[in-house]
């Protein structure tokens, strides 16, 4: 009985969170708004200030999944060779995603990472006179 009531008050406050990213996604505060179909998956993503928000619907499957994430910059360093190398932005990622639906894709709960900016690479010429064996 106490079991039901709880699963029952998780799914009816992951629908509430679910509807809530669906109407701020749509809504017109909602900044570089962007759709992306497939065959089998719908999925929109967009800003609200420092919130990403994204939402996927699956087609196929009986799945919907939104998500809510705070991106902060933060510096983090290279590691390259074993040595700590230069200073470069990297973003930390702190979500929380609800997922609706027998069939569960994606999971429910938080979650936080670090991704560091890209390397630059400088791409050169190669001389004539170098052999390439292939």
């Amino acid at each position: 009985m106490f079991t039901e009531s709880i699963t029952r008050l998780r799914q009816s406050l992951a629908l509430f969170l679910f509807t809530l990213i669906y109407r701020l996604l749509f809504s017109r505060w909602t900044g570089d708004y962007d759709e992306q179909h497939s065959a089998w998956e719908g999925s929109y993503s967009g800003r609200l200030g420092p919130f990403h928000l994204d939402l996927n619907d699956c087609f196929v499957l009986d799945h919907r999944d939104a998500t809510i994430s705070l991106c902060l910059p933060c510096p983090c360093r290279e590691q390259t060779a074993g040595r700590w190398g230069r200073w470069r932005w990297g973003q930390v990622r702190l979500s929380y995603a609800v997922a609706l639906g027998e069939e569960q894709i994606r999971p429910s709960g938080w979650s936080c990472y670090l991704s560091r900016s890209p390397v630059h690479l400088v791409y050169g010429r190669l001389d004539d006179s170098s052999h390439l064996p292939f």
